[in-house]
């Protein structure tokens, strides 16, 4: 017997993936524009702008129990 979430649950879990979106993407657009960070900390923030884009689709295309 399986039981469906709450509607507002899942809508707040979408909310949350897209919230995740779009500070990974700040992330990503604010690094790529500031040539002051070159080097190791340039490749960490990029990795790190990404693994948050890459997490919030993960978390939006997943299905609440």
């Amino acid at each position: 017997m399986r039981k469906e979430a709450p509607i507002g649950l899942a809508f707040i879990e979408k909310l949350f993936g897209l919230l995740i979106i779009i500070m990974g993407a700040i992330v990503f657009q604010y690094t790529r524009m500031t040539k002051e960070i070159e080097g190791v900390g340039f490749g960490l923030f990029i990795f790190f702008g990404l693994v948050l884009i890459a997490l919030g689709v993960f978390i939006i295309l997943a299905k609440g129990k």
